[in-house]
């Protein structure tokens, strides 16, 4: 897709119909923008997923800005396509999950920018999913998302992997970046690598009723709010607060972000953090596509 700013008709409810197709810009997601332009009287999401589409339906490289719609007003989805490399800005779902909801499928969303989208009266200011067959989230980064529950990511039931994500200044009255709710006692989750800090409502909470939320390898360096509540277990993490559940391997000490203003969450040399994770659980490549390598100066 050439540069340029697409709205109005044919440039919202944009359905994939299907089809095994890579939907790509030219230039990435700043020279490439889908305005909705939804509103209240004209209820609007920016792509739609709902006719069975699997891992050959790609978006790449797209901002989509200004959905306004029950749920999923960047994208609704109800199958497994693959959104990758684009921005979600600006999204709001009068339900829930303002950029993007899941209804049952298996999407993998990846290396992708939430900001600024709303999760309605429940929750999931990013994404909301319900039931997801194996909801993979990696190498994200989520700012600025709102919802009262789950500002980033609220989940129910269903599974889900999420790896290398960033999630900084979102805001929630619990789980200020990611909420894992259960009605049925279902729920299986797993966190890994991932770094929370600096969001409003705390960081991850699992209701108790999900049946697994295991964390390990993550950064849970909370300010305003529980970093950590309700989880499987939670091992090798560096943690802001108390944790008495579940797990082995955590530290209770400043993580040293290289440079927080630059959005540089990255450990700095010295920190406590390097070399203190587990590599039975850590990805392959860390958040910056680098493979992952032993620090020879670091004791494990």
């Amino acid at each position: 897709v050439a540069d340029g700013t697409y709205a109005g008709t044919g440039n919202f409810n944009v359905s994939f119909r299907g089809k095994a197709i890579l939907v790509r810009s030219e230039n990435g997601p700043a020279a490439t923008v889908i305005d909705i332009q939804g509103d209240n009287g004209a209820p609007r999401r920016g792509f739609l997923f709902t006719e069975g589409e699997g891992a050959g339906s790609v978006l790449e490289g797209f901002t989509v800005r200004g959905g306004m719609h029950s749920s999923g007003a960047g994208v609704y989805c109800t199958g497994s396509p693959v959104l990758r490399g684009n921005v979600f800005e600006s999204n709001v779902a009068f339900d829930w999950g303002g950029a993007v909801a899941v209804d049952g499928g298996s999407p993998r969303i990846e290396a992708n920018e939430f900001v600024g989208n709303n999760g309605g009266w429940m929750g999931g200011g990013a994404i909301h999913a319900w039931g997801a067959g194996s909801l993979q989230v990696h190498g994200n980064r989520f700012r600025g998302n709102t919802g009262p529950g789950g500002s980033a990511i609220q989940l129910l039931d269903g599974a889900s992997e999420m790896t290398n994500n960033l999630f900084c200044g979102n805001s929630a009255q619990s789980g200020g970046a990611i909420a894992l709710l259960s009605w049925d006692g279902g729920g299986v989750h797993f966190l890994a690598n991932n770094t929370v800090t600096g969001n409003q409502g705390g960081g991850v909470y699992a209701d108790p009723m999900v049946a697994s939320a295991r964390v390990a390898n993550c950064v849970l360096w909370e300010l305003r709010g529980n970093s950590v509540a309700g989880a499987s277990e939670v091992r090798h993490c560096c943690i802001r607060g108390v944790w008495e559940g579940e797990g082995t391997g955590n530290i209770f000490a400043d993580p040293m972000f290289a440079a927080t203003a630059a959005m540089d969450y990255r450990p700095a040399p010295g920190s406590p953090c390097v070399d203190a994770g587990d590599g039975a659980f850590a990805p392959a490549r860390d958040a910056l596509g680098v493979a992952r390598c032993d620090d020879p100066d670091a004791a494990n």
